[in-house]
């Protein structure tokens, strides 16, 4: 093997790695980021809740959910089908086991593919996850998915929020900025398949397309509720921290 075949093969198994990590953390991700030593407040210890979600909220994030799993569950599997051929070009189980992928997912070319964007995706994706994940250890079971103030609700001005006052928003925005780019970009299983083209894929889409824009609202009009509710709260040292801490999401921008 040459010294270029060498370099080649190993920058396709870092892409190949990339990629793999961030379908799994599509499956993976919803939820078990937040799962850690420290639980969540319960509903019946918040003391001030801001309720913004509703029914069509949660049907809407279910699919949406679920949607994105499947999504990456057959992306996987192309993955693997993929590999077994590049790896035993001469197999006939392997060409079958392909075929039988490209012909059951509705895939119009040979393999999904990752050019650029989708590896910025998948990077991006895993650096929204972890800003996340220091965001609720920091919070503790003050973390919840409402806007809350919970019994005995401490201001938290440590780690992340000693840079800016909303880092999970930010973080979240970056998460579903990172869903879309992944999901609906050339070389996606997504974009590649005719499954899009059948009307029944509307009823996956639709919901999830919903869900994509009720995030996108919530994350610009929480932060703003959350600081009417600590203002309210802590009053004088929240605003010791909002002038030591004058960003909300970017700091020195916003």
């Amino acid at each position: 093997m040459t010294e270029h075949s060498s370099i080649n093969s190993i920058l396709c198994l870092l892409r190949h790695g990339i990629c793999n990590t961030c379908a799994l953390e599509s499956l993976c991700g919803y939820g078990s980021i937040c799962r850690g030593d420290v639980s969540p407040a319960t509903s019946t210890e918040r003391a001030t809740k801001v309720a913004d979600y509703t029914i069509i909220h949660t049907f809407c994030l279910s699919v949406y959910k679920y949607s994105c799993w499947a999504h990456a569950v057959i992306e996987i599997a192309l993955l693997v089908a993929s590999a077994l051929v590049q790896q035993y070009p001469d197999s006939k189980l392997a060409i079958q086991v392909n075929n039988i992928a490209l012909d059951s997912f509705l895939l119009r070319k040979q393999s999904i593919s990752y050019p650029p964007l989708r590896v910025f995706a998948a990077l991006l994706a895993l650096g929204a996850n972890w800003a996340r994940y220091l965001c609720y250890r920091e919070l503790g079971r003050q973390y919840t998915f409402q806007v809350a103030i919970i019994k005995d609700h401490k201001l938290i001005t440590t780690g992340p929020y000693s840079i800016v006052r909303h880092p999970s928003y930010t973080a979240a925005f970056l998460k579903y900025m990172s869903n879309f780019l992944w999901h609906a970009t050339p070389g996606a299983w997504l974009v590649e398949s005719r499954f899009y083209e059948m009307k029944v894929s509307w009823l996956f889409l639709g919901p999830s397309f919903l869900m994509f824009c009720i995030f996108m609202k919530i994350l610009m009009t929480r932060p703003q509720k959350e600081d009417e509710l600590l203002k309210k709260e802590f009053g004088k040292k929240w605003e010791e921290w909002v002038e030591a801490v004058p960003y909300r999401h970017i700091p020195g921008v916003y």
